[in-house]
């Protein structure tokens, strides 16, 4: 029978492979770009006075972008690039500790002209 540990890591799995959004992870060292699969974190809107209501809720501005990673995938490392799509990847900046399953990393979204030309998921094997 399996344990509730058990349980919640297969719950966890899916919901990352159901929110899943390919990606290539390309290592700073210059070795082989890697297809990944990530969960991104990278645009929240303000909370708050949301539907013309005001209850005076706070609202949230301050938000850090990151990228969730299958920790058998990868591990990122701080300089790393993910490519998303054409135009659009994010740089590693600072890399938490391996979650069970996963691991979060930080990052910063690259200047769409940096971005351009980098390779992107349709381009790997996988």
């Amino acid at each position: 029978m399996p344990t509730f540990r058990d349980i919640k890591r297969k719950a966890r799995r899916d919901v990352h492979m159901k929110l899943n959004v390919p990606a290539v992870l390309i290592p700073k060292n210059g070795d082989t770009p890697i297809l990944v699969d990530t969960r991104l974190h990278v645009d929240f809107p303000a909370l708050g006075d949301q539907q013309g209501t005001n209850f005076h809720y706070a609202e949230r501005e301050d938000f850090t972008p990151k990228i969730i990673f299958l920790k058998e995938q990868v591990i990122p490392e701080r300089g790393d690039i993910v490519s998303v799509g054409d135009g659009e990847a994010y740089l590693i900046d600072l890399r938490k500790p391996a979650d069970d399953l996963f691991v979060t990393a930080f990052v910063s979204p690259l200047p769409a002209e940096d971005a351009e030309g980098l390779p992107i998921p349709e381009d790997c094997d996988g």
